[in-house]
């Protein structure tokens, strides 16, 4: 395919769906002996216009978690396709299925990750437990006004 074609069908594509999304990336994983934790580093980078398709709803039976019951409880998984561009996404960053997406405050874990047109753009195909934590990272930025007056008083 004609790579101007891909960019251009990638921005009206951005211009219609694009999306805030952000993405988390999980640096190193380290395990604490003592507390037999995992120790989870991960870094958050915001993508202000990716491309999110419909969601695809479908329930899950418990026999997937080991219960074996025909009539066991369900639970709802959404199945979301995201395409991000190349260009808005940082050099070097390596995304594997561990990373994760936070979209309006719910957690899409990374199901598959697929290159598109000679690295033009990454399709990710994400799931979403409904009800699964996010562990989001919350950016605060605080802008604060000062004035300073200063009085003179002269003495003889």
């Amino acid at each position: 395919m004609n790579k101007t074609f891909v960019k251009k069908i990638l921005y009206q594509l951005k211009r219609r769906f694009g999306s805030l999304v952000d993405l988390y990336h999980v640096v190193q994983v380290i395990h604490d002996p003592t507390t037999g934790k995992d120790i989870i580093i991960r870094d958050k980078y915001t993508i202000r216009k990716a491309v999110i398709l419909p969601t695809l709803l479908k329930r899950q039976m418990a026999e997937e978690m080991g219960f074996h019951s025909s009539t066991g409880p369900g639970f709802d998984v959404a199945t979301r396709t995201i395409i991000i561009d190349r260009v808005d996404l940082l050099k070097g960053i390596e995304i594997k299925n561990v990373d994760y997406f936070v979209i309006e405050h719910e957690r899409y874990n990374i199901k598959s990750v697929e290159k598109l047109e000679d690295n033009q753009a990454m399709m990710f195909v994400t799931t979403h437990v409904v009800g699964s934590k996010t562990n989001e990272i919350f950016n605060s930025t605080m802008k604060q006004n000062m004035i300073f007056n200063q009085n003179v008083v002269l003495t003889p």
